[in-house]
């Protein structure tokens, strides 16, 4: 399993799949997001500001590419 570090906590982890392929054909959410966002769990999600999720998410993820552009909707 691939050794990601979380940007919330900055601790090292395994993903709970091989690779985001793997973690979207099991339609399991959390797995997803560890190749997304980079987040390592659930408790550090909640402890994520929206401005947080945005940026490991969005705008400077560490292991997927960025996206081209973010709009805000109020």
């Amino acid at each position: 399993m691939p050794i990601h570090i979380c940007p919330k906590c900055t601790i090292k982890y395994k993903t709970t799949y091989r690779s985001y392929k793997i973690a979207k054909k099991a339609k399991d959410d959390d797995g997803i997001e560890q190749f997304l966002s980079g987040i390592c769990s659930d408790k550090c999600w909640t402890d994520c500001s929206h401005d947080e999720i945005v940026v490991y998410k969005y705008i400077n993820p560490r292991y997927a590419a960025s996206c081209e552009k973010v709009i805000f909707v109020p």
